[in-house]
């Protein structure tokens, strides 16, 4: 074979690897988002003595949905349905951004519908996230999911009691649902201090904190909200995840919603002091459809008493 020949050939070589590689990376994108769906479980225990996970709330399960921008996992989201339902949590918390805020009328309908079989699994809490406050008829959706039976947490909080003993779920609005005062002070974590202060829990009862923004985690341990656990999303995993870390999560998230990169808190757990908080990477996307290394999660949190 001839000296020019032999180059052809190696040519050859390298562009078929090249399509070879453009192909599985296509098709690794396209299944990150559209078809995967996978499922994190994670145990809690309470690091604080004054509020510890309940005796009677041992195997409590929460089953966290988050993200979804009504995105569809199966007809009517049947797919998503049926992996809560396997979870047998015993309630739901749906922690923001249900919808997007350009969502169409059909996708309000479909996320409508959703929480509602979702209720239907379990009871349901639910908080705004920044797709929510930016959605022009936020009112009349939020009004339309309490009609479906979903509990609306708006700065407040509820008790839930089991054999005489008790446990919180405590929930925020997005910062973005008072734009005035976050335009005001260039500075939403103004808004999260407010809307913390509003809350009213008990200090010796153990309590979960529903809270749509990971990066106001220091705002959620540093308020006199004796919150044990937080819940929380909006990241979306940081888009494409990346081996940069690989025993510290918080490091492998590439993209935070501001286009900072390697943001501290994309997914997993983290812990400050008596409080946890888990991240959700999300069920959906919203501007930006780009998922790499990064599945659709739905999260699953079980309460361990000490």
């Amino acid at each position: 074979m001839s000296r020019r020949n032999r180059r052809r050939s190696c040519v050859s070589v390298v562009l078929a690897g090249l399509l070879v590689l453009a192909v599985a990376v296509t098709g690794w994108f396209v299944y990150d988002n559209t078809v995967s769906l996978s499922t994190t479980r994670f145990e809690v225990t309470s690091a604080s003595k004054d509020s510890p996970v309940p005796a009677a709330f041992d195997g409590f399960t929460i089953a966290q949905v988050s993200d979804l921008h009504a995105f569809e996992h199966g007809s009517g989201n049947r797919k998503l349905i049926a992996e809560v339902q396997n979870a047998d949590p015993d309630i739901i918390a749906i922690t923001g951004d249900q919808i997007s805020a350009d969502s169409t009328p059909g996708e309000v309908e479909l996320a409508v519908q959703t929480a509602k079989d979702l209720a239907g699994v379990a009871p349901t809490y639910f908080i705004t996230g920044n797709h929510e406050a930016g959605y022009p008829q936020v009112d009349e959706f939020l009004q339309r999911l309490e009609d479906a039976g979903v509990v609306v947490l708006r700065n407040d909080v509820q008790r839930i009691e089991r054999d005489g003993e008790a446990i919180e779920i405590a929930g925020i609005d997005d910062p973005n649902m008072d734009w005035g005062t976050v335009a005001q002070h260039q500075d939403h974590t103004v808004v999260t201090r407010s809307n913390l202060a509003k809350l009213r829990t008990s200090p010796e009862t153990f309590t979960v904190l529903l809270a749509h923004r990971p990066d106001d985690f220091p705002e959620y341990t540093a308020s006199t909200v004796s919150a044990e656990l937080v819940l929380s999303g909006h990241l979306h995993g940081g888009l494409i995840r990346v081996p940069t870390a690989p025993k510290r999560d918080d490091q492998t998230g590439l993209v935070g919603p501001g286009g900072e990169v390697l943001p501290p808190y994309t997914a997993g757990m983290h812990t400050s002091g008596d409080t946890a908080m888990i991240i959700s990477r999300g069920l959906g996307n919203s501007v930006a459809p780009l998922r790499l290394n990064n599945p659709f999660e739905l999260v699953v949190v079980t309460l361990r008493a000490s």
